[in-house]
């Protein structure tokens, strides 16, 4: 079986699916902020198998496989930023899975972007995560 979790701008939280066999099992959407004409919506969208689960949704979806978790401390080294450790690790544990792995990957766009501009100041890792810097269009 395999987990994956989805999150859009669209709705607060994440839709859970779960495939066996690349099959759709289930679908949860208790950890969501969407009501009954959405929800409605959202499973007719859904594919019943697992390997056109990448195409039918936009680009402003994200989907995680969520067998994958990243640490704090993967977080705060990849980040090096040393400030503000218990404030940044308090946050850190009030996110969802999906958002901490976004926040972890959207450090390498985030660093390539400052080395392009040098002279800008890196966020403090706590201000990083409070304001969902990873969702920044950096070009």
């Amino acid at each position: 079986m395999k987990r994956y979790l989805i999150t859009n701008p669209r709705f607060n939280g994440e839709v859970v699916a779960i495939f066996n066999d690349g099959v759709l099992q289930k679908l949860d959407f208790a950890a969501t902020s969407m009501k009954a004409p959405a929800i409605g919506v959202f499973k007719n969208s859904m594919p019943v198998f697992e390997v056109e689960l990448q195409k039918t949704f936009g680009a402003d979806t994200n989907i995680i496989e969520s067998d994958f978790s990243i640490t704090f401390q993967q977080f705060w080294k990849k980040y090096d930023h040393k400030f503000n450790a218990n404030r940044c690790e308090a946050l850190w544990d009030k996110m969802s899975k999906a958002d901490k792995i976004l926040a972890y990957f959207g450090l390498d766009k985030y660093h390539r972007y400052l080395y392009k501009n040098i002279g800008m100041i890196k966020l403090h890792p706590d201000t990083y995560l409070r304001n969902k810097a990873w969702l920044n269009d950096y070009k």
